[in-house]
């Protein structure tokens, strides 16, 4: 490699991937405290959809919000206050962008 940065796997094979495209099949704009939410998009057989999320500009708040894929054609958002785990964040406004994975 002549320049640039690489990583390796256990085993010491070469797993940089670099840019990985995507395919995006929708974007759904999301306002502050919103936190309730749901959308369906057509899933092409052989594919999965997974999102994810992007901060509008700078702000403040306390309210949380979850994302979760369902029955992989469905987008929802719920209410998670309190909660602090994976596929949650703050209720900023900004946008969700949802894209294909090959299964």
């Amino acid at each position: 490699m002549a320049w640039g940065f690489q990583t390796w796997d256990m085993n010491g094979t070469p797993n940089n991937t670099g840019i990985v495209k995507v395919f995006t099949i929708g974007t759904i704009r999301v306002e502050q405290n919103q936190k309730s939410g749901s959308w369906n998009f057509n899933v092409p057989s052989g594919y999965r959809i997974d999102f994810m999320s992007l901060q509008d500009g700078i702000g403040f708040t306390q309210e949380r919000r979850g994302l979760r894929v369902v029955s992989n054609n469905t987008i929802e958002m719920f209410d998670a206050n309190g909660v602090w785990g994976g596929g949650t964040a703050p209720a900023y406004s900004g946008w969700v962008i949802i894209y294909l994975v090959k299964v």
